[in-house]
């Protein structure tokens, strides 16, 4: 994921390389779809896409502090029970 700018806001710019796989573009699709469809707080905004002949850019929002996997992930951060309780409510509220 690399870090763009997209009318003077900071965006977030996924690249999905092409590959033969038979199922890649139907994964690409649907996440295409699904973000246009989705309008929610908790749910990354999508700005736009793009092809080229080796790859596929989705373009989103930027989020600063990271998405949540890598959050959870990060054996450093200590997260007390009431930041635990508030991110399941609003992931669940997605």
């Amino acid at each position: 994921v690399y870090l763009g700018v997209c009318r003077n806001q900071p965006v977030a710019v996924k690249k999905i390389l092409n590959t033969t796989e038979y199922e890649m573009p139907k994964y690409v699709q649907r996440e295409l779809d699904l973000l246009q469809m989705l309008h929610h707080p908790n749910i990354l905004r999508l700005v736009g896409a793009f092809q080229t002949e080796n790859a596929v850019f989705i373009v989103t929002e930027h989020v600063v502090k990271g998405d949540m996997r890598t959050i959870l992930n990060d054996q450093t951060m200590t997260l007390d029970w009431k930041l635990r309780v508030k991110i399941a409510i609003d992931v669940a509220s997605a």
